[in-house]
């Protein structure tokens, strides 16, 4: 883990500094260009505006995988080390998520309609061969969330904590058709369900390669498939939320199915179960 984080740290102070290295040059010649000559240079112009872009998308990544964006910890300083701790793995989760649907998804798919732009005065390039930044640095973003996800789970096991639960709720949204206005209230609110098992079953994973302490895996669980699944990757124990507000025995529901689908993909025990 750390020597990847390395790379990557590298890699993208490197570009990072070329971008605004390049940026520089360019600025200059623009300048030189415009009044010593009197005969500005438009490519520069427009090569400039995407060297910017580029920087801030390697500077975002970096910020993220060193957790260096601006906030402001008035609260978080408040809380106790357990409750600290919970919430920076909840935060990383979220950037995440946005890493992963705005500018992985996102990016992909501006870029992809790009591609059959050109550009006024690069040479007749597509824009979207300037846009792939985007979702190149999404990926790069989801990594460094789970690498941070995974430094927290390992101070909290060096903080003395018995054990640790992942995953929480998400935050989500959903907007009124009538309405044209957000179904709740305060506009966002944690989405949980099936929907969040894929993404709970690769934090448990990753969380259980690096720390000794039991994991409570928990997240979209709402058959017996689902509870093999979490202890495969590496959860001790499995915790069911959301699925109770569907069906208030679904626990008694699981256990129950647990023996049937045991035997079919003909697991003996539970105990130490693991892939």
């Amino acid at each position: 883990m750390k020597a990847l984080r390395n790379i990557l740290d590298k890699c993208l102070n490197g570009l990072a500094g070329l971008s605004l290295i390049v940026m520089t040059v360019l600025t200059t010649y623009q300048v030189i260009t415009r009044y010593v000559f009197n005969a500005p240079s438009t490519w520069s112009e427009e090569l400039v505006g995407y060297m910017f872009g580029w920087a801030t998308m390697f500077g975002a990544a970096l910020c993220t995988g060193e957790r260096a964006h601006m906030n402001i910890p008035i609260l978080v300083d408040m809380m106790k080390p357990g409750a600290k701790k919970a919430l920076l793995i909840f935060a990383e989760i979220v950037a995440l998520l946005f890493s992963a649907v705005i500018l992985v998804y996102g990016g992909t798919t501006v870029s992809s309609l790009a591609m059959g732009q050109q550009t006024s005065s690069l040479w007749g390039l597509a824009v979207g061969t300037f846009y792939w930044v985007m979702p190149v640095c999404g990926v790069l973003m989801v990594i460094y969330s789970a690498l941070n996800i995974v430094a927290i789970a390992k101070a909290v096991e060096e903080g003395g904590a018995d054990a640790v639960s992942l995953v929480n709720t998400v935050l989500g949204m959903r907007i009124d058709l009538n309405k044209k206005k957000p179904i709740i209230a305060n506009k966002t609110g944690g989405m949980s369900g099936p929907a969040l098992l894929p993404l709970a079953v690769r934090m448990v994973y990753q969380v259980y390669e690096n720390v000794s302490i039991p994991i409570v895996g928990m997240g979209g669980v709402s058959t017996a498939e689902d509870v093999i699944e979490l202890m495969l990757a590496g959860a001790t124990a499995v915790e069911v939320g959301a699925a109770n507000l569907v069906n208030p025995f679904v626990c008694r529901d699981i256990i129950a199915d647990l023996p049937r689908v045991m035997d079919k993909y003909k697991i003996d025990t539970l105990r130490g179960l693991k892939i």
